[in-house]
């Protein structure tokens, strides 16, 4: 019986560093502290899982630069006994990164795509793995992938097409402002999608009472078994077959990472899907 993930998508070196304070433009600000973690959907589902589980068979895919930070998130990826196989290494894009801002409690987020802008659907058409799951994040920050396709709308969907005829439970991770075409297109081959908040869910203000009809205008019917919508420190999971399950702020769900970019919002998206793909009921 197949078991493990296959995480594909944007792998992104977090570089985190803590201000004195927020400059006017032309102005000055000191860099307090600086930390690296490794960031992107695959990474923080992958990790998560890694560390829930570590008998569970578990690959990583992508694209990465050929520099020293797509050796650092080679590193991390071989500390975990995750598969790397199918990470391959541009020649003409660096590693992506982050740089976030963050101090008084707020953060800003300056993202390079890098790498991940090449990453595409000839990619995986060879992969043949021993995996239940293929994961792919982010849509919307995987410049091939969300290319107009002739036949599909975009690459994106052709690739979960792919990857559905070849025997993968197909889960997608959708950013802030998914277009609803992107959505929609992708949903009827998702076995589990999720979502952060500030998409465009036709809704007032993202309050828990309102959490079943934001994913079900995230998927609408589509959706073959489970959504996930998260903001702030609250997600909600909802599976096309019972009521929404709202674990309230600060649930015990959270990302296993040790460091302290295990903070960053999206995160808890990524703790929430690890969690639903442990679960029995998926």
């Amino acid at each position: 019986m197949k078991k493990g993930i296959i995480g594909a998508g944007n792998w992104i070196l977090d570089k985190v560093k803590t201000i004195d304070r927020w400059p006017g433009e032309g102005n000055l600000c000191n860099i307090k502290d600086e930390i690296f973690a490794p960031g992107g959907g695959p990474a923080n589902v992958l990790f998560d899982l890694a560390a829930a589980d570590p008998s569970l068979p578990l690959f990583a895919a992508g694209k990465i630069g050929s520099d020293s930070e797509g050796d650092y998130l080679l590193n991390e990826i071989a500390k975990r006994n995750i598969n790397s196989d199918w990470m391959k290494r541009s020649t003409s894009k660096p590693t992506s990164y982050t740089d976030v801002m963050s101090g008084n409690g707020r953060r800003t987020f300056f993202h390079c795509r890098g790498a991940n802008a090449e990453f595409s659907v000839a990619d995986m058409a060879d992969i043949d793995l021993e995996a239940k799951y293929f994961y792919l994040g982010y849509l919307l920050l995987l410049d091939a992938l969300d290319a107009p396709d002739p036949e599909y709308g975009t690459c994106a969907v052709r690739l979960l097409k792919m990857m559905s005829e070849k025997g993968y439970k197909i889960i997608v991770d959708f950013v802030s402002e998914a277009p609803e075409n992107s959505v929609n297109r992708s949903s009827p081959h998702c076995r589990i999608s999720t979502s952060s908040s500030s998409m465009r869910l036709k809704l007032p203000t993202a309050a828990v009472s309102n959490c079943a009809a934001a994913t079900e205008n995230l998927t609408g019917s589509n959706c073959r078994k489970r959504s996930i919508l998260h903001w702030n420190t609250v997600f909600a999971i909802v599976s096309s077959s019972t009521s929404p399950k709202v674990p309230p702020p600060n649930s015990a769900v959270v990302n296993t990472s040790t460091s302290p970019a295990a903070i960053l919002p999206e995160k808890i998206s990524s703790a929430a899907t690890a969690q639903a793909m442990l679960s029995a009921q998926v």
